[in-house]
């Protein structure tokens, strides 16, 4: 497990990355990390001297690192995934912090109180900053005293975080680096900003091409997505995704379906339409993705889970379980997600289940599945993606990869 000792005002704190990583040189926190929290102390300190309370607000804090350093003052959490829920309580817990889940809220939820402080790790996705701005906008642009920090590394900057951050704050201050990192300092909020509702931020996709309209419910937008910000694939149906509605043929006997990393949850909804009869699971880790599902399902047999793996359901449940694996987590490249689906879904599906993945070609992964599957087979190709199809799976191994 990747684990750093991190000191905190001479009290060591040992923070670890939860999903685990097989690449030792990823670390549970970053400078850009440390960077906020210089900040963020100055700050305290000069609301302290003032005669306020600190309150703190976090928004993408991934591994639970800025949850875990300001504890004591009960920080406002927003958890926007399964994995970053498990990390803050691992964290926390790995140092005798008291669990507080009164303070762990999801995206959409606002504080009773204005916080004096947000704190923002500015995601990948532009939209995604764009609604963290939003959302950290509505909830302190009453409160006199607040100020967001918005933290990233410097070989991550675009001019387009600027740009959006001008959009709810008159004053967008840039700090000088340091150890390659910086942060943008954002203060007084503008009176009005460019967008009504949080829903102005999505995204709406066409997926007619794909998603014939329902017999129950014929309209035209049943065949269209919404997607909240960040969510893959923002511009439309992506290649591999596509690939398997294209090739894949799901049959009457495929009872029981599991579209895992189901993003806006076009999958699911295909397979439902496909096989009425079906239960079909779809899971994400990211609230994002699975709120998107849950609201592109919401007129069919599906079931929505927010959650990160395989162990929540009993073994040998499934007949078909489809997958487009993400192979990025942030700014960062992995297939450590794939590899655990891979080897979870050799015990979950039925022996005579199948496993589908439409991926990119250069993940290789087929070489990870001949590890857990007796039978595996390319279905259809194009020059960057395969539709690759796991069958006979082998008894789950004792050991995590």
């Amino acid at each position: 497990m990747s684990t750093s000792t991190y000191d905190r005002n001479g009290q060591p704190l040992e923070i670890s990355r939860y999903p685990e990583t097989n690449d030792q040189s990823l670390k549970p926190y970053s400078a850009a990390d440390e960077l906020l929290i210089s900040f963020c102390d100055t700050k305290i300190t000069e609301l302290k001297e003032q005669g306020i309370a600190p309150r703190i607000i976090l928004y993408n804090d991934n591994f639970g690192f800025l949850g875990t350093v300001y504890h004591e003052y009960d920080p406002y959490s927003v958890i926007d995934s399964s994995s970053s829920e498990k990390s803050l309580r691992m964290n926390l817990m790995k140092n005798n912090l008291e669990l507080n889940e009164q303070s762990w809220h999801n995206p959409d939820d606002a504080p009773d109180e204005s916080p004096h402080i947000a704190l923002i790790k500015i995601p990948k996705q532009l939209q995604r900053f764009r609604y963290y701005l939003y959302e950290a906008w509505k909830n302190i642009h009453e409160n006199e005293f607040a100020t967001i920090y918005a933290g990233f590394m410097t070989r991550h900057f675009s001019p387009s975080m600027i740009t959006a951050a001008e959009e709810f704050f008159e004053v967008c201050e840039q700090s000088k680096a340091e150890k390659k990192a910086r942060v943008i300092c954002l203060s007084r909020p503008r009176k009005s900003i460019p967008y009504n509702s949080a829903e102005e931020l999505c995204d709406f996709i066409d997926a007619g091409e794909y998603l014939k309209p329902s017999d129950t419910n014929p309209s035209e937008e049943e065949v269209k997505l919404m997607q909240y910000p960040g969510v893959f694939s923002s511009s439309g149906i992506d290649e591999a995704t596509a690939m398997i509605m294209r090739e894949l043929k799901p049959t009457a006997n495929e009872k029981y379906v599991l579209d895992f990393g189901s993003g806006n949850g076009i999958l699911a909804k295909w397979v439902a339409r496909s096989n009425p009869e079906a239960e079909v699971h779809a899971m994400d880790d990211d609230w994002f993705a699975a709120e998107s599902t849950r609201f592109n399902t919401r007129n069919e047999n599906v079931l929505v889970h927010l959650y990160d793996g395989l162990d929540m359901f009993p073994a040998r449940f499934f007949n078909l379980i489809i997958s487009n694996p993400p192979f990025h987590f942030g700014h960062e490249n992995s297939i450590d997600t794939a590899q655990k689906l891979i080897q979870k879904a050799s015990g979950r599906l039925k022996k005579d289940g199948r496993l589908v993945l439409g991926c990119s070609k250069h993940l290789n992964l087929t070489t990870h599945l001949k590890r857990y599957f007796g039978v595996v087979a390319q279905l259809s190709e194009t020059t960057k993606f395969e539709l690759l199809e796991a069958r006979d799976p082998k008894k789950e191994p004792e050991v995590e990869v």
